[in-house]
């Protein structure tokens, strides 16, 4: 189980060396959960050390891994036909660990966020990569696709257990990503997260035959959620076939409570 990074250029190395030493790995590095499409090169180099040595690499956890992407999928499992999907999550960060909050901006100004932003090292990794799973799993190509990365802003002072916020400082993200064609918004994801957010869920809609709306109040606990995935995906990539693999390769997951 290999839990050190977000990013894949930093857990390569380390997931290779797993790899060599024919252990399989279950890692919570977000852009590993669906890396064809923006690293491929990347993806192709594990995947083939993963076949070389008989082994399976899998990235997974609560989202991505899960609540924007395998559960979304799980439920178009009922549709004849899909015009228009649209899921969403909505975090409330004030009761999440420091290593999140921060990560979320929390207690930096505007101008301190949007320059992180420009780095390349603000909001949340894997929005991209739920996104694309959905689409290639749906078949779905688009003319474009928007991105967006936006701050939210305290109104009021907001104090939680590691952070002191006055009005005007960032207190989380709201982050979107969208899939048009010919005009039309075929796919969306949300994400927003941030402190004291107000109504957190987890939700689906999908439009189609027939149509499903779905929501998790409260939203799915996301640091517990995250142990239990890497956990119960453990049988799942034990009994796979080797390589590289994505949650939408496996079998059906569910949690594995076998007593030892």
């Amino acid at each position: 189980l290999h839990t050190t990074s977000s990013w894949l250029d930093l857990v390569e190395p380390q997931i290779l060396e797993i790899v060599e030493s024919k252990l399989s790995v279950i890692s919570t590095c977000e852009e590993l959960a669906y890396p064809w499409r923006r690293n491929p090169e990347a993806a192709k180099r594990i995947d083939e050390a993963a076949r070389k040595n008989g082994v399976v690499v899998l990235g997974t956890g609560v989202n991505p891994g899960f609540v924007l992407d395998t559960m979304v999928l799980t439920l178009t499992s009922v549709c004849i036909s899909i015009d228009r999907v649209e899921a969403w999550r909505i975090v409330d960060a004030s009761k999440r660990r420091l290593p999140l909050q921060r990560k979320i901006g929390s207690g930096m100004s505007v101008e301190e966020f949007r320059s992180a932003v420009q780095k390349g090292r603000m909001g949340h990794v894997g929005l991209r990569e739920s996104f694309d799973m959905i689409a290639d799993c749906l078949g779905w190509s688009f003319n474009y696709v928007r991105e967006s990365l936006e701050p939210v802003v305290a109104s009021e002072t907001i104090e939680t257990e590691f952070f002191k916020i006055k009005p005007g400082q960032v207190i989380g993200i709201s982050q979107s990503i969208g899939g048009f064609v010919d005009g039309f918004e075929k796919l969306k994801l949300n994400l927003q997260m941030y402190l004291n957010a107000k109504n957190p869920r987890d939700a689906v809609k999908i439009e189609g035959v027939p149509s499903l709306e779905f929501e998790v109040k409260n939203g799915i606990p996301g640091d517990e959620a995250t142990v239990a995935i890497i956990v119960n995906m453990i049988p799942r990539v034990l009994s796979a076939e080797p390589g590289l693999k994505t949650m939408k390769d496996l079998k059906l997951p569910f949690a594995w409570l076998k007593e030892f």
